[in-house]
Formats: C-alpha cells, sequence, structure tokens
C-alpha cells in the first residue's frame, strides 16, 4: 500500500487541488506580525507550558511525562452538536469543559489517588474504571468513552511493549522530531490520522506531533529539551484553528463551501471538509517558500501595516450552523441565528483563547498607532514632506481609506458583517 503524504506534502498537496479555500497572503502578514508582537511572552516559551495548563503535574516528574502521554491519547472530540450537552469536570475548585475537562479528570483521578498515569494501570483499564476517572459533573458523560478506552489501553499496552514508560519509549528516538513522529504513527494505531484526498493518501499526523511538542516542552523546562530538528513539526490541524485564521483574514472560504457548511451536519461537514481545513492551515505555515522564511517573517521586524482583520462573513456564517444545524432546518432567521452562536461560543471558547486573541489585536493596534504618530512629526518636520505634491497627496489619501483596528470585543458587539465583502482584498489559491 502505498505510503501517506507526510503532514507537509499533504498540506501542499490539498491546496493545490483546492476550489474552495483559499490562502491571502495579507492575511498571513497579519498572522505574523501578531506572532511578532507576542514572541517575547512567557506564554511562547517551554517555561510557560505549566502557566498554560495549570492542571498538568510539575515538568520536573516523570509523571508529567506520562500525564501529557495519557491526556495527549484522549484528546479527540470534544465538540458538542448541541450547548446542553457539554460535559463538564470540577477539579481543584473549577468548572472545565471541552478538552480542559479531560485534563481535570485525569489530575481529579491522580488527586484521589489513582495510579492513571502509569502504564501498567492504564494498559488494563476497564471501560467501567475508565468512566469512573472521567465521570462528569455534568448531566453529560464524557463522549465517546468506548474509543477513549480502546485508545488508551492500547496505547498502554504498547508502552509495556517499549520499557514500560513514555520516556523510554521515546529514547528509541535519537532526540530526532521525524524518528518520534514516525515512532509514533508506526507503533500506536490511534495517533495514525490519515485520509485519502483525490485518491492520494495524506496524512495531518496531529496529535502525534502534539505528542512530540509537548515531550518536548517538558524535557526544555527541565533543561533537557535536545531536540534540534523540532521545526520538522507542522502546524497542528486543531478544529479551531481555521476559525482564528479566518478571523484574521488568512483564509477565505468560496460561496459554495459556506453554503455546504450551512446546510451539512456538524459530522457531515467534518466527514467532508475536515482534509481540506487541515491541509489548508498546514499549507498556510508554509505559505512562503519555507518555513525558515515564515519564522523569519515572524520573529523578525517587518513594515509596519495596519493590522485591522478585513470584515467577513465566513467566521459568522460557519458558526451558525456548525453548533446548531438545527437553526437552518427551522428557517431561523441569520442574524438570530448569529447571537446564538455567539452566546454558545463565550462557554465553547476559553476565556485564554479569546483573552490572547484580543491583546494581540491591541498590542497591533497601539504599535500601528505609533507608527503613525512618529510618521506624521517626520512629515511635519521635513522641508520635502510640506513640500509634497500629489503624489505625497495620493499616498496620504490612501492610508486614509485603510480599514482601522478593532478590538474582538467591538467587532463581535458591531457584527462588523456588512463590511466583509465591500472590500475585496487579494485572494491567492492555495
Amino acid at each position: 500500500m502505498e505510503k501517506p503524504l507526510s503532514p507537509r506534502e499533504s498540506g501542499q498537496f490539498v491546496a493545490e487541488r483546492s476550489r474552495d479555500v483559499f490562502v491571502d497572503e495579507d492575511g498571513v502578514k497579519r498572522v505574523a506580525q501578531m506572532i511578532y508582537e507576542l514572541r517575547e511572552s512567557e506564554e511562547f516559551t517551554a517555561s510557560g507550558w505549566k502557566m498554560m495548563n495549570p492542571l498538568a503535574p510539575s515538568p520536573d516528574s516523570d509523571e508529567a511525562i506520562n500525564w501529557v502521554f495519557v491526556t495527549d491519547t484522549m484528546n479527540f472530540s470534544f465538540w458538542p452538536e448541541r450547548e446542553e450537552e457539554q460535559c463538564e469536570v470540577v477539579c481543584r475548585g473549577n468548572t472545565y469543559r471541552g478538552y480542559m475537562s479531560l485534563c481535570a479528570a485525569v489530575t481529579r483521578a491522580m488527586d484521589e489517588g489513582v495510579p492513571i498515569t502509569n502504564p501498567t494501570y492504564f494498559s488494563q483499564i476497564s471501560e467501567a474504571e475508565l468512566a469512573k476517572v472521567l465521570r462528569s459533573d455534568s448531566d453529560t458523560p464524557m463522549p465517546m468513552l468506548k474509543e477513549r478506552h480502546q485508545a488508551l489501553t492500547e496505547a498502554g499496552r504498547v508502552l509495556m511493549e517499549h520499557g514500560g514508560s513514555f520516556r523510554v519509549f521515546m529514547s528509541h528516538c535519537e532526540n530526532d522530531a521525524e524518528k518520534m513522529v514516525k515512532y509514533i504513527v508506526e507503533n500506536i494505531p490511534s495517533y495514525r490520522d490519515e485520509a485519502t484526498y483525490e485518491g492520494k493518501r495524506i496524512s495531518f499526523y496531529k496529535r502525534a506531533q502534539i505528542l512530540v511538542a509537548d515531550f518536548w516542552g517538558i524535557m526544555e523546562a527541565r533543561g533537557e529539551g535536545n531536540i534540534p530538528n523540532l521545526d520538522y513539526l507542522t502546524m497542528f490541524a486543531d478544529y479551531r484553528v481555521p476559525q482564528g485564521l479566518v478571523y484574521l483574514g488568512a483564509l477565505r472560504y468560496s460561496d459554495t463551501l459556506m453554503e455546504t457548511l450551512k446546510n451539512a451536519f456538524v459530522s457531515v461537514q467534518a466527514a467532508i471538509l475536515s482534509p481540506v481545513f487541515c491541509s489548508f492551515y498546514l499549507h498556510e505555515a508554509e505559505a512562503t517558500d519555507s518555513p525558515k522564511q515564515l519564522r523569519s517573517l515572524a520573529f523578525k521586524k517587518i513594515p509596519q501595516k495596519s493590522t485591522a482583520p478585513p470584515s467577513t462573513l465566513t467566521l459568522q456564517d460557519l458558526a451558525n450552523d456548525l453548533v446548531s444545524p438545527a437553526a437552518v432546518q427551522q428557517g431561523s432567521k441569520p442574524q438570530e441565528s448569529w447571537q446564538e452562536w455567539k452566546q454558545r461560543d463565550e462557554q465553547l471558547t476559553s476565556d485564554l483563547y479569546e483573552a490572547d486573541l484580543e491583546k494581540a489585536l491591541m498590542l497591533s493596534k497601539l504599535e500601528f498607532e505609533q507608527h503613525k504618530k512618529d510618521a506624521e512629526k517626520t512629515e511635519t518636520a521635513s522641508p520635502k514632506a510640506k513640500a509634497g505634491g500629489k503624489k505625497d497627496k495620493k499616498k496620504n489619501q490612501q492610508g486614509k481609506d485603510k480599514r482601522v483596528t478593532v478590538s474582538l470585543k467591538d467587532f463581535q458587539q458591531e457584527g462588523g458583517v456588512d463590511q466583509l465583502n465591500k472590500k475585496p482584498d487579494r485572494e491567492v489559491s492555495g
């Protein structure tokens, strides 16, 4: 059987053949600028690993390494089709949903003395015992218990066959990120996320790459993170990423795709469109000639431009029916669906995600305003600027026509949706 393309090759293969998803070069630069603004944030360092997930054990223990393995192995499918189908887990006085509910359940079990991070235990755990570990504090149980049980016990048995711990398992890979991903995928079937697109086998290896990155994060925090080719890893194909990329104007959807999303149930959308979405934002991370060029763009000062995310109906229309497909069947008004989605999304999206995004946009806005003031001072002080002719006036007028940056909160409150299609941005088909 033909081997699948690597995640990076898969992203390029799908992007080059897509007729419905487009990469916007200006949007990619805006995302790079946002990353640049946050380059010195503690969250971007290995030491920020613990801060980003307070439920994880201290990285200086091997228990943290096995904790990462357990949570990453069961890290899939948390998106509910209905708001009332939220699994909630209370741990150490806080209530968690989504992926964090899984982390909370594992940490709660550890607090209760359950050896859930010990491969000897979780390789043989019964479905009933795992159900107790993952028990919900709401009326909705943890979804896909059977599948999580199968994935965890299967992965546990693999660890037992390869030294009895995740750290020993990874030691066979010689501190090589590419070997680590391949070793995980070859030995643990549940990490083998592959698909067929237009007759070609493609791969994403989302969780396998996350597992390698998390392993590196722990080891780096301990001063042992020696993986020279870590940049072999691609962007992780998380289902929340396209929403952020669309909001930032880095991705565009065709009208045909939007209509498909509006009229399909969540399960149908995922089965048909996920390969396209995943491949596109994998490919978007490679949108320049090489990964090094994109990193250079993000972590090297680039000319300042207005960082206002271009208005677009895409995120709103997509979210309406991803979260509430029944609303379309009942003929609800678009604005009502949008209002309902906003309320749901406030619960589905973590406060950390929203705060970080708004912070990034605000930082970009502040720097843009500062550059604007500096430019005005330079123009006032320069005789040449005062004597400027039509060419300067034209530039000034172009500057006035640029969009201003808005915060995430303002964008949501004003709905900004009617302005999204007024000014077409340059689209580059993958």
